[in-house]
């Protein structure tokens, strides 16, 4: 049976869109009259986003899914927005949301499992490709076993980042609808083929800025670390909350240039 039922179903325009509910929603009163930011980060962890509502002044926007913020000082070219959930469906919803609302690149922020023996918890990962196997990314692009973050904000990231001197790793992730479904075969599988994490998000997120023709990129913090043969969290997080805030700084810095 393919996947999706419906053989080639991403050739087509959706009767319903994001746009269409924008303006629905718009008519209603509930868009909020400011202009959109140029860029917005997606924040998983609650303690970021407040982080960077705090530092960089944030003014709450009502009128999307969770928390969204615009960061006065990036004269608000930069948003931030979590609370939403997890997942690739509801992250797939918001993006698609923002882009109808008029943002234009988008840099996802979370933590992720790690699946390299060479990596340890706090380790920063910049995606350079994420494996699709969750079901969100076939809606939206033709039958590929993973997907590329499109536009050129990876490689703008990856080289502030070594500027700063923070340290980092390119590389794959494996996305997946199913965190209790993560086998011992195929952790081995995809260890063996170079991946260095798994979480829930990316290859959704990448899939719909592809297809509407917007920027995105990925960093992925190292938190619980998997193997065939067992499964351990992160000793504490302290190291993760100085990664994920040291590369939200940077996002932050490249997004407003």
């Amino acid at each position: 049976m393919p996947f999706p039922n419906y053989p080639e179903k991403y050739r087509y325009e959706a009767v319903l869109t994001a746009a269409k509910r924008l303006a629905y929603r718009r008519q209603q009163g509930h868009v909020p009259a400011v202009t959109p930011p140029v860029a917005v980060i997606f924040c998983y962890q609650p303690d970021v986003l407040q982080y960077a509502a705090r530092k960089y002044w944030g003014r709450r926007v009502d009128g999307f899914a969770g928390e969204l913020y615009l960061l006065r000082r990036t004269n608000r070219r930069v948003g931030v927005v979590g609370k939403f959930g997890v997942g690739a469906p509801v992250t797939a919803v918001l993006l698609e949301d923002l882009i109808a609302w008029g943002s234009r690149q988008f840099f996802l922020l979370g933590l992720a499992g790690g699946l390299q023996p060479t990596q340890k918890s706090g380790d920063l990962i910049i995606v350079t490709r994420a494996i699709r196997d969750e079901g969100t990314s076939w809606h939206y692009l033709p039958p590929e076993s993973a997907v590329s973050p499109p536009g050129d904000l990876t490689e703008r990231m990856a080289a502030r980042l070594t500027e700063v001197g923070k340290p980092y790793t390119l590389g794959t992730t494996w996305t997946t609808d199913a965190p209790y479904r993560e086998t011992a075969p195929e952790i081995a599988h995809y260890r063996e083929r170079g991946v260095f994490t798994v979480e829930m998000e990316t290859a959704a997120f990448f899939a719909v800025a592809h297809a509407h023709h917007a920027t995105a990129a990925a960093g992925l913090v190292i938190a619980d670390t998997l193997t065939e043969h067992d499964w351990q969290m992160a000793p504490g997080t302290r190291l993760l909350q100085d990664t994920l805030r040291g590369c939200l700084d940077t996002a932050v810095e490249v997004l407003a240039a």
